[in-house]
């Protein structure tokens, strides 16, 4: 039992009247003693008195709880936990709740009279949550920096063809490489105006040059969830493209640059909100500005123009400001941030640079008649000719012209003879000047000898 955390969840439940709670949220228990089971539809829960030991009630399915906690109540499925959990609560004093506890149990417990009420208590867990302690700040680092490489990934997946959904059914494979255990929610992949829809499932729609591609993913590694959207041009974007996009990365930096303690959420959510207002497309960033993120990814406590509490160090929320221009475009850019003693740090580090300038293409003014120059062609060269033969690569032949062209003239027709053999090269590897009348003479001799031993090659010289 980590017992910083159970008395920060105590504090808690004291500030809201009870002195006594049960939590059934597998990870709020895993958080508090380190047991951690999926129930399905089985009974797990974890009575926290105000004083005293907590208890652990586990169906004998369940693996062994260790030493997770002091005091472990086990059953079958032919048991009651029901009748267990009203032997340890104390029935002359409300019962605070876990938001997760299902309606098949809360009846049951308070048709058993297990308290005088029952109120929900979650908010005493999910407070002490929120405040990442320095363990939990490195393991959101680590998971946050897998996404940023997983981004990468992404971008490179992007090829004329390629459908949405293969690439989300191929980024898991991808964070498992790079050491992540999941996904902490379903990826958005987005391509053209799919992405105007801000929680667009992957589907069949398949990617041409031009559409604008946005990226909302995240994994979770070491138990901890990271979260990213990055949107990507993949041509030269129009200036209104470029509009929209600068708007929202502008909205982005200015909500990170005044996160502090005592900054309110709805501080803020109202800084980026204003950005976008400004420039004439508030009613088309339709949702908060972010939410907190931990051991899932929307953990309670948003950033909203309705959330009047002050950030706290430790802390850690999204920043994702979006437009959505319904049938046109979709644009969102978000980071996660750890609230410092004095700002904010930034958990992503993959770029979210505005595109490229359009690429300037200048026509210079044509010259006046009198100014302009018309270079004359360069004479025409001797013709040059390459007879070779050989048994190696035609690197040979080409080296050989070479040597020709060298010692070319203009009234002269080379003719270069190269031989290789097995303990190297031999024979006449120079050019013979000759007349045209001894060339006509000469060359169906020449043709004669080469043919006898090897297969002539005749290569024209450029």
């Amino acid at each position: 039992m980590n017992q910083d955390r159970l008395a920060k969840v105590r504090a808690n439940l004291r500030n809201q009247g009870l002195e006594q709670a049960l939590l059934v949220d597998p990870l709020s228990i895993w958080w508090l003693c380190g047991y951690y089971t999926e129930p399905y539809e089985r009974f797990l829960a974890l009575y926290v008195p105000a004083e005293g030991t907590p208890t652990l009630f586990l169906n004998r399915l369940f693996p062994e709880a260790g030493g997770a906690c002091e005091d472990v109540r086990t059953f079958s499925d032919t048991d009651d936990p029901v009748a267990l959990v009203a032997q340890v609560t104390d029935h002359a004093k409300p019962l605070g709740v876990d938001k997760e506890l299902a309606a098949r149990w809360l009846v049951p417990l308070m048709d058993a009279g297990c308290a005088t009420a029952f109120s929900l208590a979650s908010a005493a867990v999910d407070d002490a949550r929120s405040i990442k302690d320095a363990r939990e700040r490195e393991l959101m680092r680590r998971a946050s920096a897998t996404n940023d490489a997983a981004m990468e990934w992404l971008a490179s997946q992007v090829r004329p063809g390629v459908t949405e959904l293969e690439i989300a059914d191929g980024l898991l494979g991808e964070y498992r490489r790079l050491g992540a255990q999941d996904h902490s929610f379903a990826p958005i992949v987005s391509f053209g105006a799919n992405g105007a829809d801000p929680h667009h499932g992957p589907d069949g729609t398949v990617f041409n040059r031009g559409d604008v591609v946005l990226f909302d993913v995240g994994c979770k590694q070491g138990w901890y969830c990271s979260d990213m959207t990055r949107t990507f041009f993949t041509a030269e974007p129009t200036e209104h493209q470029r509009a929209v996009y600068e708007t929202v990365r502008r909205a982005n930096e200015a909500a990170e640059k005044i996160v502090r303690p005592g900054v309110t959420f709805a501080q803020i959510d109202l800084t980026a909100r204003k950005v976008i207002e400004d420039a004439g497309w508030g009613d088309y960033f339709t949702h908060r500005l972010g939410h907190q993120i931990g051991l899932v990814d929307h953990e309670p406590g948003d950033v909203s123009a309705t959330h009047d509490e002050p950030v706290r160090e430790g802390q850690v929320f999204s920043i994702e400001p979006g437009i959505y221009l319904p049938g046109d475009i979709g644009v969102r850019v978000e980071d996660l941030v750890i609230v410092t003693a004095d700002g904010c740090e930034v958990l992503n580090h993959y770029s979210k640079a505005p595109p490229p300038p359009p690429r300037a293409r200048p026509h210079p003014p044509p010259l006046p008649p009198s100014k302009q120059t018309h270079p004359a062609p360069p004479p025409p060269g001797p013709r040059r000719f390459c007879f070779a033969w050989e048994g190696g690569p035609w690197g040979a032949i080409y080296a050989s012209g070479q040597r020709a062209r060298a010692a070319s003239s203009a009234t002269t027709t080379q003719l270069v003879c190269s031989c290789r053999m097995d303990a190297g090269h031999c024979g006449v590897t120079g050019p013979k000047h000759m007349s045209r009348t001894a060339w006509a003479f000469f060359s169906p001799l020449a043709t004669m000898t080469i043919m006898r031993a090897y297969m002539m090659v005749w290569v024209p010289m450029v």
